[in-house]
């Protein structure tokens, strides 16, 4: 089997595809991470295949215009919409092709959700995809609200339930790009935002977390769509 993993952004959202990517490879498969060029040597480095994606947010962060843009956490508001507009948006469209092209030839995509275009890849395809977000922020639960709304505060099941429409309302932001990319590059119908969050041709997405499922003994509301790190790997040897 190959796997090709897609991902995009800081340290964090690299390795633990990396760790993957290498216990997988011991067990006989074949994996590609595409990404930004600033991880290039620390994938090749752990003996994984490597594909650049243009989106290389952490040298974004880095060049002198980002850092004056961003400004160490106080954002100057106007300067950063230019910015997308000009430098941003454009790189992720770009980035879409890189994922396609590096998806060629796999039997299994294993995307972070930055990782625009990955689902509508595997739906082009017409092969599994996982979502591997590196915090358990996707698929919605009861037990907590989705920790990119708060990481401390319980708001009752209903609410924390509630929370995870975030994810639909980050993503109808990047639509234009994406169904210009499925209509250009995969030939494929326009789409709504979060159509294909949860279900690709007609299919469950799976949810890997990589994190102990000890920290979270009392989740109930995962059921058999969520998943721990080891439990997967142990899946697919």
């Amino acid at each position: 089997m190959r796997v090709v993993f897609l991902t995009l952004g800081s340290r964090g959202d690299v390795q633990p595809y990396v760790a993957l990517a290498k216990e997988l490879i011991k067990t006989g498969h074949e994996s590609i991470i595409c990404t930004g060029a600033t991880f290039k040597n620390f994938v090749q480095e752990n003996g994984v295949e490597f594909y650049k994606a243009e989106s290389d947010l952490m040298a974004i962060l880095e060049s002198d215009e980002g850092r004056e843009i961003f400004n160490g956490g106080r954002y100057n508001i106007f300067k950063m919409l230019k910015y997308a507009k000009e430098v941003i948006n454009p790189a992720y469209r770009k980035s879409m092709d890189d994922f396609f092209a590096a998806s060629k030839g796999c039997n299994l995509i294993i995307y972070h959700p930055k990782a625009l275009g990955a689902v509508d890849i595997a739906e082009y395809l017409n092969i599994p995809c996982i979502c591997m977000p590196p915090v358990p922020i996707i698929y919605p639960v009861t037990e907590f609200p989705n920790l990119a709304i708060s990481p401390s505060k319980n708001f009752g099941p209903f609410i924390n339930k509630l929370t995870y429409k975030v994810n639909s309302f980050g993503e109808a932001s990047y639509m234009k790009y994406i169904n210009d990319f499925r209509s250009k590059s995969l030939h494929l119908k326009n789409r709504k935002a979060g159509e294909l969050l949860f279900q690709v041709n007609g299919k469950d997405i799976p949810v890997v977390y990589p994190i102990s499922p000890f920290l979270f003994k009392e989740v109930k509301s995962w059921k058999d769509r969520v998943f721990n790190f080891w439990i997967f790997l142990l899946r697919y040897r």
